[in-house]
């Protein structure tokens, strides 16, 4: 199959496929279930990053990676859908782990859509945690532009983080 930037399949239409090659930069499941969101990971090009669903394997941040899939929606964030419908697969080109680090950004370019899926760092102060079901779910940051970033986890990720930070309206503070 012919590889397509990250950017190119954000650009594309629902069932349309793709295979694309990239570094994860988010942990799986299969790898560390403290560190991942539940049977998916994102993967960055040098032209965008995506969630990629599902992926339960033991692939681990840092990883160079071929996917194939499909384009579909989840809570209206584009993915790669790697399910047999789609003749999905996962194949890693590179195990050697290389360092992965995030692009610092501000609140309002992390928001944006061009700019979703890929691993981003914002700085600012916790104004507000919404939990569902008693877990974290998301967690907003707003910066000294007054702009807010959502962070969402859904549950999966700092399954410890009650543990260790008390979530006020002064930011996160260690414990």
């Amino acid at each position: 199959n012919t590889v397509s930037d990250i950017k190119t399949v954000k650009a594309g239409n629902e069932g349309q496929e793709f295979t694309i090659e990239g570094t994860v930069t988010a942990n799986t499941s299969g790898y560390d279930q403290n560190t991942a969101f539940f049977d998916c990971t994102y993967v960055q090009d040098g032209t965008a990053g995506i969630n990629v669903f599902p992926v339960s394997d033991s692939l681990q941040a840092g990883q160079k990676v071929r996917m194939h899939g499909a384009i579909t929606y989840y809570n209206g964030e584009i993915e790669l859908n790697l399910s047999e419908d789609y003749g999905g697969y996962v194949e890693v080109i590179d195990t050697e782990i290389n360092t992965v680090s995030p692009t610092a950004v501000s609140c309002k370019d992390a928001m944006s859509e061009d700019n979703i899926g890929l691993l981003m760092k914002v700085e600012g102060t916790v104004s507000r945690v919404n939990e569902s079901s008693g877990v974290v779910d998301r967690i907003y940051v707003k910066d000294a532009n007054g702009d807010e970033a959502c962070i969402y986890i859904n549950g999966y990720i700092w399954n410890s983080a009650t543990e260790k930070y008390d979530f006020g309206k002064d930011g996160a503070i260690p414990k």
